[in-house]
């Protein structure tokens, strides 16, 4: 904070604090940080220099195994440009004592889906249930258009694509047929 990175918490605790509401309900690898990225090198800088003073939390490899990663891009697939009202649409979460601010749901939507719907060596099914859990702890508070233009500036619009019509189809999850179709319609 103290660099003015603003940093975002993406795709990590967010996710177990504002959307399963259980602490014991997903497991947390790493804490995940997503700084504006015209502030990423001062971000990495002020790391180190709390590291070498000893506070474990600032280090990249905490005494108890913890992991913290600093981004500067959303998904690292779709090297754009991070939109600055990432910020703008940001919503508080209380991490312990700490208020950090995490992307909001539409945002947080996205990004679930983006780096969790792809093919890798390993596959994992989490990013399935995330997006489950915050089409149904949001209520309704998913502002589809900006999804999809956000996917579209991306150009990550046939990953969401597929990622919403397979939770749509499989797990009958609340997504507007009209934004599937949308997304079909737009060149790749």
């Amino acid at each position: 904070q103290e660099t003015g990175a603003e940093p975002l918490v993406v795709n990590s605790f967010e996710l177990v604090v504002a959307y399963y509401r259980d602490l014991g309900a997903r497991s947390v690898t790493a804490l995940n940080l997503l700084v504006r990225p015209e502030r990423f090198d001062a971000a990495l800088r002020a790391l180190g220099e709390a590291a070498r003073r000893g506070r474990d939390w600032a280090s990249f490899a905490g005494a108890e195994g913890d992991e913290y990663v600093v981004r500067r891009r959303l998904v690292d697939e779709f090297a754009r440009d991070v939109p600055a009202d990432l910020w703008d649409a940001a919503v508080a979460v209380e991490l312990g004592s700490v208020t950090a601010a995490a992307l909001s749901p539409t945002d947080e939507l996205l990004a679930v889906c983006l780096t969790g719907a792809r093919a890798r060596p390993w596959r994992s099914l989490v990013w399935i249930a995330d997006a489950a859990t915050i089409l149904h702890v949001s209520g309704g508070a998913i502002d589809w258009p900006r999804l999809v233009d956000r996917a579209t500036r991306l150009r990550a619009t046939l990953r969401l694509r597929d990622a919403l019509a397979f939770l749509r189809t499989e797990l009958d999850a609340p997504i507007p047929e009209s934004v599937v179709s949308e997304l079909e319609r737009i060149p790749v």
